[in-house]
């Protein structure tokens, strides 16, 4: 690994120390005993929080009082919920907002199909797809932005790019991508957002393990190209 990449993988590692940390922090000091519990706490400086929230997609019905379910109908009618929560956030003191893209519009898709790839573990994205998705993921930044006074600070693409197992025809949107198409995807919609004030973020695996493999090896560009860790 050249110097270059070494220093990029370092600052990305020190990034995702506190997610860590935190998840380590509990240490159960009696099993069986729900009353015995203990928690260590670090006092090492890792990196400063800049908000704590949730994701809107499958909690503001829940708020609500409607089912646990995604707002995956790109009507915003059918969105109501999410949409009143999302509005009335700043408000209620919310100033720190992200978005993210669980799925590829289906005419995109190389399967046709938001669910998916028709076989696991093939990309659901079309490479030739990737120029008109960035465009249309900063599209709905600017539009935010300028009809609706909210401003993204990020814009994760690709949701669970590891996940093989959301096929063609299953109950729930898929964007499985290998690291090829990820590091395209992550290239073209940097330009993309270019001043709108979100930045890239990424990689949002399924797991910490997929993530940091994603990023050991992902190039230098890319690297640069991401504004923040997911």
């Amino acid at each position: 690994m050249g110097e270059a990449r070494q220093s990029h993988h370092r600052r990305w590692t020190r990034l995702m120390r506190l997610p860590v940390a935190l998840g380590m922090g509990l240490v159960l000091a009696g099993a069986g005993d729900p009353a015995r519990t203990a928690a260590t706490v670090s006092t090492a400086a890792q990196q400063t929080l800049r908000g704590w929230g949730m994701s809107l997609a499958w909690e503001a019905n829940v708020i609500h009082g409607g089912p646990f379910c995604a707002a995956r109908i790109p009507d915003p009618a059918e969105q109501r919920r999410t949409m009143d929560l999302l509005f009335g956030n700043p408000a209620r003191g919310a100033n720190v907002f992200g978005a993210s893209s669980n799925s590829a519009p289906w005419w995109m898709t190389a399967s046709g199909c938001a669910s998916g790839a028709e076989r696991g573990g093939e990309d659901s994205l079309r490479a030739d797809a990737a120029p008109a998705f960035a465009a249309c993921l900063a599209a709905v930044v600017g539009h935010f932005r300028r009809k609706e006074g909210i401003t993204f600070g990020s814009f994760s693409p690709l949701n669970e790019p590891d996940g093989a197992c959301r096929v063609a025809g299953s109950c729930q949107e898929g964007s499985c991508t290998s690291l090829t198409t990820q590091e395209a995807v992550i290239a073209t919609l940097a330009r993309a957002l270019a001043g709108t004030g979100a930045a890239v973020s990424g990689t949002e695996a399924n797991s910490m393990d997929a993530m940091t493999g994603y990023l050991a090896q992902m190039g230098a560009a890319s690297l640069d190209a991401l504004g923040q860790p997911f």
